[in-house]
């Protein structure tokens, strides 16, 4: 069941490009190829917290985002979904309704369709939806009880699934893999042996610390960050049988990995904060199979980011230049992008994207047409929290 939400405007907002040779007049960049929009409501009492973006066959954008009314008698937050056209107007939004709740990053493409996972409200368990492109419709396509508390879910090169999840009462992270047609193939749990359920919710129903619940994969291995042996760690994974392999471990719950890619072998992009500082590794070798720990890392701090900031990684080809791309939010409410040139710590160049409100970034990805997109949230009047998209050519990078 789905419900629409006709208060929706949408504004197109001028944006500050603050990076050496960026003139939008001069590369003529049509609306297309480059715009920034923020998706607001005339109900003030709504805040979005947006979870992921996937760019579709048409050029537009899947958004898939959490709503929450304060006038809710429930804690858990309401899935919301958005699909844009190539110039980010939007085409339809739905809500989708009760019991599902919570929803998880990241948007699941197989087979030409797109999934999400959510939380039940009353049962805390795990379901799997499918989202019509066309309509917005949702349809329950699997239930998965034996996931509680979910967290994060991927999708891994073989078309299978991971889902991320946690069991209170044993005091243990669970992790699944799910085949292609949503049967299961394995679930392994992996110790806390701590209590973290306030932490936990405080997390999933946005009313305390954020932290950075995800899942990769390399060739040899899968990887979750979440909880694992009384902090917030990254625990490497058997891709059979889902026993762990090796950590990084974090520094209880005050300093973690932040953010995460496979490059190549043991060869990582990752980001890390530790007692409110950040750090930023564009390429870097990890021991998958041994006990590693952030908690000696002090070189090179990225001292202009927030504390414990937001950081997305990805990897992109902009104008035959092969990068690994990291978004983050910087002290002044900005989001800035650091595009490293591929494999290695060179910093090719950066661009910053300033609002006269706050911006805080949740996702950046590459698109199909050689730029960038990113997926965030601004406050509108400094209060009321809205998606935030912004689309980069390839031309805004020109020099």
């Amino acid at each position: 069941m789905i419900k629409y939400i006709k208060s929706t405007t949408i504004f197109t907002v001028i944006i500050i490009f603050l990076f050496s040779g960026c003139d939008i007049l001069k590369n003529k960049i049509e609306p297309k190829e480059e715009f920034i929009k923020i998706i607001s409501n005339s109900n003030f009492s709504s805040e979005f917290y947006p979870e992921d973006i996937v760019q579709t066959s048409d050029n537009g954008f899947l958004i898939l985002a959490s709503l929450h009314n304060e006038d809710n008698a429930y804690v858990w937050q309401t899935p919301y979904i958005i699909k844009t056209d190539e110039t980010g107007t939007v085409l339809w939004e739905t809500t989708v309704a009760s019991p599902f709740v919570n929803p998880i990053g990241n948007i699941i493409v197989s087979g030409g369709n797109y999934y999400f996972f959510a939380m039940h409200e009353i049962n805390l368990t795990t379901h799997l939806l499918s989202i019509n492109e066309a309509d917005g419709s949702t349809t329950l396509k699997a239930d998965y009880t034996n996931i509680t508390y979910p967290t994060a879910a991927s999708q891994n090169a073989d078309g299978s699934f991971l889902v991320q999840g946690y069991d209170n009462l044993a005091r243990e992270t669970i992790l699944s893999k799910i085949s292609n047609n949503f049967s299961n193939i394995w679930t392994q749990t992996y110790p806390l042996n701590e209590d973290a359920e306030e932490i936990l919710i405080n997390h999933i129903s946005k009313s305390g610390k954020q932290y950075p619940f995800f899942i990769g994969e390399s060739n040899n291995s899968y990887f979750y960050n979440g909880l694992y042996n009384y902090t917030f760690s990254m625990v490497f994974i058997n891709k059979l049988s889902g026993a762990a392999l090796g950590v990084m471990n974090g520094y209880r719950y005050s300093g973690a990995v932040s953010s995460a890619i496979n490059l190549s072998g043991n060869n990582y992009a990752y980001s890390v904060f530790n007692e409110g500082v950040n750090y930023i590794f564009p390429s870097e070798e990890i021991n998958t199979n041994s006990i590693n720990s952030i908690e000696n890392i002090s070189e090179n701090p990225i001292l202009e980011l927030n504390k414990d900031a937001t950081i997305s990684v990805t990897t992109a080809t902009i104008n035959s230049k092969q990068l690994t791309v990291f978004a983050a939010n910087t002290k002044n409410n900005q989001i800035k992008l650091y595009c490293y040139n591929a494999g290695t710590n060179d910093l090719a160049f950066y661009k910053e994207i300033a609002e006269k409100n706050p911006i805080e970034v949740t996702k950046v990805i590459s698109t199909s047409e050689g730029g960038l997109a990113v997926l965030g949230r601004t406050y509108v009047s400094g209060q009321f929290s809205r998606i935030y998209i912004v689309k980069l050519s390839a031309k805004s990078f020109e020099k």
